[in-house]
């Protein structure tokens, strides 16, 4: 017998043309033997689907008829069930656990901007379950997903279970230039990234801030530095040939910083001195290459400072004609001069043909 490898696909005879059951590649598995299946129906009142409120706080459950339910059975007879509102958003994925059947709910609860505003995992269904009277995510502060956002629809605070907030801070251009961790919140540090004109991540490290200690302040901070004003042509990092890193250090932040990594684009000419500073090692491969110098746009070379030192690893990646990875080469451990190269031979069907 032939091989099978592809898959069929059975759509429901509607203009909608609905997924009804599809296989997987292999013989065995195509929509005559083990395949998946799909129903479509609308809820009833023993779906016992709790309704929440913006507020995080749900004291009754969808009546019948409110939400669509997508029923899907997988090869193994296992079952997921996910209920949508009348809005499209999904508010239920409960997912059978086992033979008996045992279920697992994760809710999604929505802000009044139609944000995820909490998103309740099954750990946490499961104690308001046992607490019981009207739930609310605050019993379960530390088993659910939440997340804040400010006037501009934009995250500025997230927690996942089991640990501290996550603050985030944005410049007037909508980069995120600050995250904090809990870890990192108990020692005044921050982790930072600068940009380039393209919008284009240009380094990352560590800031060091104990004046702007908190989400707003520091957010009020970044909003009123000169760097950003109507006039600034500063706000952003350009390649330059008068620092160790060849990068300007002209917006925030200018100081205060301990550099963890740089980016580079575009070419190969790092220390911006008219000249590439590194130049591709041919291996001999059958189809390797030819390596293309039309690199603008794509990510050349990375500096990765290691912890602790002021020593540096060197990434430089080059590409062949179809933009596809060519050869990377790299320092190791010793810090030996990008005497590590990885080189792969990529076909026009981007399928990989050779790796050494």
């Amino acid at each position: 017998m032939m091989p099978s490898p592809g898959y069929n696909r059975g759509v429901e005879e509607s203009p909608l043309q609905r997924l009804l059951k599809q296989g997987s590649a292999g013989n065995g598995f195509q929509t005559d033997e083990h395949y998946k299946t799909v129903n479509y129906r609308a809820s009833v009142s023993g779906d016992n689907v709790k309704k929440w409120a913006a507020d995080g706080s749900s004291g009754s459950t969808y009546s019948a008829n409110e939400l669509q339910v997508t029923e899907g059975t997988d090869e193994g007879s296992a079952v997921t069930l996910v209920f949508t509102d009348k809005l499209g958003r999904v508010v239920l994925k409960r997912q059978q656990a086992t033979a008996t059947p045992t279920w697992l709910d994760t809710y999604y609860i929505y802000d009044l901007l139609g944000n995820i505003a909490w998103v309740v995992p099954p750990k946490a269904v499961a104690k308001l379950s046992s607490i019981g009277g009207t739930w609310n995510v605050s019993s379960v502060p530390n088993l659910v997903f939440y997340y804040v956002y400010d006037y501009k629809n934009r995250i500025i605070e997230k927690k996942v279970p089991g640990a501290d907030v996550i603050y985030i801070i944005y410049d007037p251009l909508d980069r995120v230039v600050l995250v904090q961790s809990g870890n990192l919140r108990s020692s005044d540090k921050w982790l930072y990234s600068k940009y380039d004109a393209s919008g284009r991540v240009i380094t990352e490290g560590v800031y060091t801030d104990a004046t702007h200690t908190t989400r707003s302040g520091m957010q009020s901070y970044v909003d009123g530095l000169s760097c950003y004003g109507s006039s600034s042509t500063t706000y952003y990092e350009a390649r330059t040939t008068g620092t160790s890193s060849y990068y300007t250090n002209s917006c925030f932040p200018v100081s205060g910083t301990e550099e963890r990594l740089y980016y580079y684009y575009d070419d190969y000419d790092t220390n911006n001195d008219g000249s590439a500073d590194f130049a591709y090692s041919s291996q001999g491969l059958s189809g390797e290459g030819p390596v293309t110098d039309k690199t603008r746009g794509l990510p050349t070379a990375i500096n990765k400072r290691i912890i602790g030192t002021s020593n540096w690893l060197r990434t430089v990646s080059f590409y062949d004609k179809r933009l596809n990875p060519l050869q990377v080469q790299s320092d190791n451990q010793l810090r030996a001069l990008l005497q590590d190269h990885t080189t792969t031979v990529i076909d026009f069907a981007g399928r990989l043909n050779i790796k050494k």
